[in-house]
């Protein structure tokens, strides 16, 4: 189930969903959009084409999800040789790793 705007109001009211700064206007139907901030990160371009960043400048929407249960097994987990097992904070991409597992098999 997405959870709509009603939804994620209540869930941030509730503290179940933290946005740091949150700002009520960026609540949409069913996402919130993100922005940037005045400091940015320099991170790789995969792209041949230039982009320019602004701050202030809308950049992604997050949706959220509830789970109708419990996983068996969680995303992350040692089981699943994740990735981002263990990870502290927002983590760069690891998909390069998937490149990396193709060639070994």
């Amino acid at each position: 189930m997405i959870l709509s705007d009603i939804d994620i109001k209540q869930a941030i009211k509730r503290k179940r969903i933290v946005i740091d700064p949150f700002d009520e206007t960026c609540v949409q139907p069913s996402s919130y959009d993100l922005h940037l901030q005045d400091e940015v990160l320099v991170f790789a371009n995969i792209s041949r084409i230039p982009i320019r960043l602004y701050a202030g400048m809308k950049v992604a929407q997050i949706c959220f999800m509830e789970m109708s249960s419990p996983v068996q097994v969680p995303y992350g987990s040692k089981k699943l040789g994740s990735k981002y097992f263990g990870q502290k904070g927002p983590t760069p991409s690891m998909g390069y790793l998937n490149f990396k597992n193709l060639k070994k098999k």
